[in-house]
């Protein structure tokens, strides 16, 4: 989950009725994406209806994580 933060996503607050599981990163003015923990992998999510449905295989590895991160954004985190 660290990693989560790190990549600088944000934990669903429980306060506004969001899942405490389900990180959000937004990384366009209009575009997020949204994984959910696990546990051990993390489940790429579309919002979707009001909720979230699952698309896609889960990340397992960090360099997954890393792979997506860069793809969305260009920036490599754990190069600065």
């Amino acid at each position: 989950m660290q990693y989560l933060f790190q990549f600088g996503f944000l934990a669903g607050d429980p306060d506004y009725k969001e899942d405490p599981d389900i990180y959000t990163y937004r990384y366009n003015r209009t575009d997020s994406i949204y994984l959910r923990d696990e546990g051990d992998k993390f489940q790429p999510l579309a919002a979707y209806d009001g909720g979230f449905v699952p698309y896609g295989r889960p990340i397992l590895h960090l360099h997954q994580l890393q792979n997506l991160f860069y793809d969305l954004t260009r920036d490599d985190v754990f190069m600065q």
